[in-house]
């Protein structure tokens, strides 16, 4: 059950993680202000249900394998579904033949984002006491924007580079789909709800050197397709 919360924790803080950093691909500004208000929204419509939840209620969660599966599935779909968008917008940045239109996926923040938000407000509501739970909402409706407006601008400032950024991206989604395999490998050892977790040592690291092999992979054939893109340059 450890093993499963920690990964579940780690890919929703990738999400937002992954939503700040889609943030600084994005060429409108208003676009980025009109997410930021959207988000703004969704917390406080979603404090009532927030209020709801308890520690129990996400062990409870997290150990319905059903839910988790699908869970693993949206998360996987959403993390190759990343990777196409980043090697789309890096071959529209290089100028490479690719159809106009995949430029507008950039503004897909991803659906994980959402449940991780969930998350974050209902663990906020477990922490603080004392205070009215609309208050809250509207506090939380309020800052959480401005912390992954925040996180935009501490990732651009210190990755100024367009193509850098998306290189971020595409690793970040790698770690999204790793984690994600990982998960539902310890997800599938379960035969019931009680049983203990426990993943060996070779599963662990067959997952890591397959996912390690894509990555070599990944970065092999964007060094091929830069130093063809390059030798054209040269020769035109």
């Amino acid at each position: 059950m450890i093993m499963v919360e920690a990964l579940v924790i780690i890919l929703l803080v990738l999400a937002i993680a992954s939503c700040s950093l889609q943030f600084t691909l994005f060429p409108l500004r208003r676009i980025i202000w009109g997410y930021l208000v959207g988000i703004g929204i969704y917390i406080y419509l979603m404090y009532s249900r927030a209020i709801e939840q308890s520690y129990s209620v996400f062990k409870e969660i997290l150990s319905e394998t059903p839910l988790m599966t699908d869970f693993v599935v949206v998360q996987v779909i959403e993390a190759i579904g990343g990777l196409l968008i980043s090697i789309f917008l890096i071959r529209f940045y290089y100028n490479e033949p690719v159809k106009r239109y995949f430029q507008f996926l950039v503004y897909f923040p991803g659906i994980i984002v959402f449940p991780a938000i969930f998350y974050a407000e209902s663990y906020l509501f477990l922490q603080v006491s004392g205070m009215n739970f609309q208050v809250l909402a509207i506090v939380m409706a309020t800052t959480f924007p401005l912390f992954l407006l925040a996180g935009k601008w501490l990732i651009t400032n210190l990755i100024p580079e367009f193509d850098l950024r998306l290189e971020l991206k595409f690793g970040i989604h790698i770690i999204q789909l790793i984690c994600a395999v990982i998960l539902s490998v310890v997800l599938f050892r379960l035969p019931v709800k009680t049983a203990n977790l426990s993943v060996s040592a070779n599963q662990l690291i067959a997952m890591l050197s397959i996912g390690l092999l894509f990555t070599v992979l990944g970065v092999l054939w964007y060094n091929f397709r830069m130093n063809k893109l390059i030798n054209k340059y040269k020769n035109g």
